[in-house]
């Protein structure tokens, strides 16, 4: 296939106000080497453990996958988000949960 993206599932959740957790540019160093689950939203640690169940090794997540405080990267990945949900081998939908921190796997 002429994917750009390698098999992952995709998550599409609410995030209800500020974003608790997210990537910004003072912590990309970091999270390239280590992201502490414990820290996350409960809806992210959900999809987290949906992906895992699935056999998948990646989970896109627009908080973690765009850096939220530049512009250029928001304005870049932001265009190609169509592709990002197309190419997934699925598309988690939290749709149960009204913020990031409530879950979806109740």
């Amino acid at each position: 296939s002429d994917t750009l993206w390698p098999q992952h599932a995709a998550l599409s959740y609410c995030w209800e106000g500020d974003q608790e957790v997210n990537l910004t540019k003072p912590i990309l160093t970091l999270w390239r080497s280590e992201i502490l689950f414990y820290n996350l939203p409960q809806t992210i640690k959900d999809a987290l453990w949906v992906t895992a169940e699935l056999g998948l090794q990646y989970l896109w997540v627009d908080a973690f996958c765009i850096i939220q405080d530049e512009d250029a990267d928001k304005n870049k990945e932001l265009a190609r988000m169509s592709d990002v949900y197309s190419e997934a081998y699925i598309t988690l939908l939290a749709a149960r949960s009204p913020k990031g921190q409530d879950g979806f796997l109740q």
